[in-house]
C-alpha cells in the first residue's frame, strides 16, 4: 500500500520502468542463446555464417547496453524523483508546524513594556 502511494508520484516513469525491467532480464537471459548460437557456429552445426554471427554479437552488445542505461537511468531518476518529493512534503508539513516563537516574543514585548513603563 505504502509503496504504490510512491510510485503513483511518478507515475509515467514507473509504469515505463515496470515495462523496461522485464524486457532487460529478458535480454540478460537471452544471452545463454546467443553462446549456444556461437557455439553451433563455431562446430559447424549452425547455419549462420562467422559474418552475420559477428553482427549478431554485436547487436545484441548494443541493444544490451542500452537497455541496461535505460533501465538504469530511468530507475534512478524515478527513485530521485520520489525522494525529492517527500523531501518537499516532509519540509512543507514541518515549516506549516507553529513553532511558538511568535507566541513567545508577544509575551517578551508585554513583559518589556510593563517592565520599562512602570
Amino acid at each position: 500500500m505504502l509503496l504504490s502511494k510512491f510510485f503513483r508520484m511518478t507515475k509515467y516513469k514507473s509504469m515505463l520502468l515496470l515495462l523496461l525491467i522485464p524486457i532487460a532480464s529478458a535480454i540478460e537471459i537471452s544471452v545463454s542463446y546467443l553462446l549456444q548460437l556461437i557455439t553451433d557456429t563455431a562446430t559447424g552445426k549452425g547455419s549462420l555464417s562467422y559474418i552475420n554471427l559477428v553482427f549478431v554479437v554485436i547487436i545484441y552488445i548494443i541493444v544490451d547496453a542500452l537497455v541496461y542505461f535505460a533501465s538504469s537511468y530511468l530507475e534512478q531518476t524515478t527513485l530521485n524523483d520520489i525522494i525529492s518529493t517527500i523531501k518537499n512534503k516532509l519540509l512543507s508539513a514541518m515549516f506549516r508546524q507553529s513553532t511558538g516563537v511568535g507566541h513567545d516574543v508577544k509575551k517578551v514585548t508585554i513583559l518589556q513594556q510593563f517592565y520599562f513603563h512602570h
